[in-house]
């Protein structure tokens, strides 16, 4: 959800607790969706989504006139949820039922968190910054590859057709 308050609009992934809350709780008595909140774009591994307004042209007797379509789509999760009512729904199968995506996955999660340890290492000045930097980036080449085999892998589920 967007608003011009400056009580419902986030702009930093190092938001408070407390301020996620109270936009939570705000959101909700606002009747807006909170898996909708900016804080949502802010997730580690990002969010991609789009809408498109499309013009419907409507012939009748008297007028021409127009119907205007919205279509929204996200891609992965979005406030822990593959389907959001209103949204484009999932295409092919809910990861987490593939397994060999699910052990990728959890690779690629365990990499996030040791790349981060050896930063945190290298940011305290323990060790030698030269060998942790090449940890880093073999870390980071290793993630990428793991990541890559598991979208291609979560990709042969997907069956996606053109309708023309």
């Amino acid at each position: 959800f967007t608003s011009s308050s400056p009580s419902l609009s986030t702009s930093s992934c190092d938001e408070s607790t407390d301020l996620k809350d109270s936009t939570a709780s705000l959101a909700e008595e606002m009747g807006l969706d909170p898996n909708l909140a900016l804080s949502k774009l802010y997730e580690r591994r990002g969010k991609m989504f789009g809408v498109l307004v499309c013009d419907v042209p409507q012939q009748s007797t008297d007028v021409n006139t127009k119907d205007v379509v919205i279509l929204k789509a996200y891609a992965g999760k979005l406030g822990g949820e593959w389907n959001l009512p209103g949204w484009a729904p999932l295409v092919g199968k809910v990861p987490e039922t593939i397994p060999e995506f699910c052990r990728l996955s959890a690779e690629v999660t365990q990499l996030f968190k040791r790349i981060d340890n050896v930063t945190a290492t290298k940011n305290e000045g323990n060790g030698n910054n030269d060998d942790n930097s090449n940890e880093i980036q073999a870390l980071i080449q290793e993630r990428a590859k793991l990541s890559t085999r598991a979208i291609h892998e979560l990709r042969s589920h997907q069956l996606v057709t053109n309708f023309r």
